[in-house]
């Protein structure tokens, strides 16, 4: 963690609801932190969890299409897209 918080210009949490990469990100000075937005089973943590009060603005959420690989910047579009098919479904099946 200390070498992280003091060496690296990115981060990427892939476990995203671990305190662990929470501390490192947020305690990294001038680090642009990237965070996996699908961090929970369905019926697991979100039902609890406010995403605006767990990551800090300036961090980016990323989206992962598990039929075709695809790692995209989750922007509004995205988020609402991935929110309707979240059962078993992937982005590339909405238009």
């Amino acid at each position: 963690m200390a070498f992280a918080t003091r060496h690296c210009n990115s981060i990427i949490l892939t476990a995203s609801a671990s305190t662990f990469g929470f501390w490192m990100a947020y305690l990294s000075k001038n680090a642009t932190i990237y965070y996996n937005y699908d961090f929970s089973k369905i019926g697991g943590i979100e039902k609890e969890f406010v995403r605006d009060d767990f990551f800090p603005p300036n961090w980016t959420p990323l989206l992962f299409d598990v039929d075709n690989g695809n790692v995209t910047i989750a922007d509004e579009t995205a988020i609402i897209k991935w929110t309707k098919l979240r059962n078993n479904q992937s982005l590339s099946q909405v238009k």
